[in-house]
């Protein structure tokens, strides 16, 4: 269970950086990270995984959402805004 309150926690994060990201890109008040079609991607991505729940997830779901996670994350310490 702690994995997935972790998860939920990057989650959220993840999820508000985004945005963030996406208004600075559309408004072009500041230099982002992602072009608009990464910031999609790795919305969709996080999408999903709210759609399914994070507790019926399988093995390789939990990979894919931890690599996902792992790159917005890394970007996020680049990231000016």
């Amino acid at each position: 269970m702690q994995n997935v309150k972790e998860l939920e926690t990057r989650i959220v994060s993840a999820k508000r950086f985004l945005n963030a990201e996406m208004t600075a890109c559309k408004a072009r008040t500041a230099v982002s990270a992602f072009t608009l079609s990464e910031i999609g991607f790795f919305q969709d991505s996080i999408h999903e995984v709210e759609r399914i729940g994070l507790r019926n997830l399988k093995d390789l779901d939990f990979i894919k959402i931890r690599r996902v996670l792992t790159s917005v994350e890394a970007r996020m310490k680049l990231s000016a805004n």
